[in-house]
């Protein structure tokens, strides 16, 4: 699960182009997000957006101080991203970020910057606007991937854009499933991107947006979804149960094909009783 912080338009910063922010406030959606998913048992990943290398240089700082997780670097624009990466390198946390991304629009100077950065890991979302559909989707993913080969990057997850529209996420779930098969690669994307466009949605009121958004990430895992950006870190609240909740039947599911969850998913930390009958009485394995 992964919460954006410092997106545009947050609350909480007081001047974007500085990078000035409300601390107590980001601290408190940092380690928010951090005891939900104790709780409920979904790693979760965050989402650092950065727009000015000033900011830069102070999210990081705050980030390294608050929290020991991973995080997504997301930095835009491009001459603000590969300054950044140079800092990075600088304070030594090369092995600690996850690149947001190498996308359709990578050029050599994007490539060179994060191989001389060392990054081990990186998302690689591919679009493609003249064709949206699965093949369309593939076909851009292959080439990033190559692309991909040129640097230091190990560890890749794949970020699946279809478009920003409910009906969209369909789509980005059928490619996700065919990624996985095909190529053997975690694999996600943002519904969020397409829940907050819902304007008519949003006129239902809070509760049924919250409902409808639930519902679509929920389903996303259902269809074989890895990891989702959730968008808003103050979304945790209402994504990061319905979403346990569903990882729960999946991996109930997957038991009778003789795959064990980790001891920390979301099916041991809400359904402890759940558990022991299964151990009771466990599945005949096909």
């Amino acid at each position: 699960m992964i919460g954006s912080i410092f997106y545009k338009d947050h609350k909480i910063v007081k001047d974007e182009r500085r990078g000035v922010f409300d601390k107590e406030v980001a601290d408190g959606l940092i380690k928010r997000q951090e005891e939900l998913s104790d709780t409920f048992g979904n790693p979760c990943i965050l989402d650092v957006v950065i727009p000015s290398f000033e900011a830069c240089e102070r999210y990081i700082d705050f980030i390294t101080e608050v929290t020991d997780h991973p995080f997504i670097y997301d930095a835009w624009p491009m001459n603000v991203r590969i300054k950044g990466l140079r800092y990075i390198t600088e304070v030594g946390l090369s092995d600690r970020i996850i690149y947001n991304s190498i996308s359709p629009l990578v050029k050599e100077d994007e490539i060179n910057a994060i191989k001389e950065a060392k990054i081990k890991s990186s998302i690689i979302v591919s679009w493609n606007y003249e064709d949206p559909w699965t093949e369309g989707l593939l076909s851009t993913l292959r080439r990033l991937l190559d692309a991909s080969k040129e640097t230091c990057i190990e560890n890749i997850m794949v970020d699946v854009l279809a478009g920003a529209t409910i009906p969209a996420c369909g789509v980005s779930c059928d490619a996700i499933k065919v990624i996985k098969e095909e190529m053997g690669l975690p694999a996600g994307y943002g519904p969020s991107n397409a829940t907050t466009k819902w304007k008519e949605c949003k006129r239902w009121g809070m509760d049924i947006f919250k409902a409808c958004e639930s519902a679509i990430h929920a389903a996303s895992i259902m269809a074989g979804a890895d990891f989702l950006f959730y968008g808003k870190i103050e979304s945790a609240d209402h994504i990061f149960p319905s979403c346990a909740a569903v990882d729960a039947m999946v991996a109930t599911a997957n038991i009778q094909l003789g795959i064990e969850p980790v001891e920390t998913h979301p099916l041991y930390k809400l359904f402890p009783d759940v558990v022991e009958e299964i151990k009771k009485k466990p599945p005949t394995l096909a």
